[in-house]
């Protein structure tokens, strides 16, 4: 009855401890811990220790960071961890019942017993995983053996504020839908405020509840621009807010936008091809005068051209340029004749 009392002293100290963060504390049933540990003897002494026998659990069970991994299965599968464990810890019980057993038998039997966890518990269903960027989602949730707890997604509940631009007097349809599961039974709140884009959430008023998950507004008017919020609830505990900035337009700001559109556009024709015809005259000329360079680098390289050749071109240009003088002292000599 001692050593009944002191095992459970060292068994509750231990998983005080934050050594003791480990699967094996979260899924075994402690009775089998305390039965486990019946047999365990030092081997110097062959005295019966409780606390050896749980630092050798530990070990095992910790140490082995692919125990916690193998343990990380999806929502409401943990109780079949549970399961598997505390069979594997009743098999090394049946081994080592009425046996004195040494430390390391003991510690032979539950890294087998280890080994053997993590095979079955990887073939449980994992985490379908999370989906963002928002919302508490139950399907991503994974089961922490050393936690004993789930980790959620860790995504904010409010989604990023999604803008729509309407035409007056149309028709206007905000789905609330996220793509990640949510119940079947699961309540859409809508809320509202006037003119502004925000995600305060105090600046809200509810427009209606129930189990619609679109909003609709026949006939949309100016007055009706501003921030729609639609907020899903499951057994009155909300999982996600979504937010939509309605930009309502009028006939007016869509006559105005398209007149503007049209004039940009004109605007940006005739300056393209402003630019097109310079850029085509500066071709122009540029091949003009280099066919000019070639020619007279042509005439001037030695050997391109015979003497005579050569001699005849001089005596023309030669005359061409005599030729606007000698009109201009006739046209001068016929004035002051007559």
């Amino acid at each position: 009855m001692r050593w009944k009392l002191l095992s459970v002293s060292l068994l509750l100290s231990l998983l005080s401890s934050p050594l003791s963060s480990a699967c094996y504390f979260c899924l075994i049933d402690k009775n089998l811990t305390d039965t486990l540990c019946t047999g365990y003897k030092l081997p110097e002494s062959s005295v019966q220790s409780y606390e050896e026998c749980f630092n050798s659990v530990r070990r095992v069970f910790l140490d082995d960071r692919s125990v916690a991994a193998a343990g990380r299965v999806g929502r409401g599968y943990e109780e079949q961890l549970k399961t598997i464990l505390n069979r594997l810890i009743a098999e090394v019980i049946s081994v080592t019942r009425g046996v004195v057993s040494t430390v390391n038998r003991y510690t032979y039997l539950l890294t087998t017993a280890a080994d053997q966890f993590k095979s079955e518990a990887w073939k449980l269903p994992r985490a379908s995983g999370c989906i963002p960027p928002c919302g508490y989602q139950k399907s991503g949730a994974v089961y922490n053996c050393v936690t004993c707890k789930y980790d959620g997604c860790g995504f904010p509940l409010d989604c990023p504020i999604v803008e729509r631009t309407v035409h007056e007097k149309n028709r206007t349809a905000l789905e609330c839908s996220v793509d990640f599961e949510i119940p079947r039974d699961a309540q859409f709140n809508w809320n509202y405020v006037k003119e502004v884009k925000t995600n305060s959430l105090n600046l809200f008023k509810v427009v209606t509840s129930g189990s619609d998950r679109w909003f609709t507004i026949l006939r949309t008017r100016r007055s009706q621009q501003g921030t729609y919020m639609c907020e899903i609830f499951d057994q009155e505990k909300s999982i996600v807010r979504l937010f939509f900035f309605l930009r309502v337009i009028s006939k007016n700001q869509i006559a105005e936008a398209e007149l503007q559109e049209l004039f940009d556009s004109s605007l940006h024709s005739d300056w393209e091809g402003a630019e097109t015809k310079a850029e085509t005259e500066a071709e122009t000329e540029a091949t003009s005068l280099s066919r000019l360079t070639s020619a007279i680098d042509f005439l001037l390289t030695p050997g391109n051209l015979s003497q005579d050749v050569f001699i005849y071109i001089t005596v023309c240009v030669s005359a061409l340029l005599l030729l606007p003088l000698l009109c201009t002292g006739i046209v001068y000599w016929w004035a002051t004749k007559t």
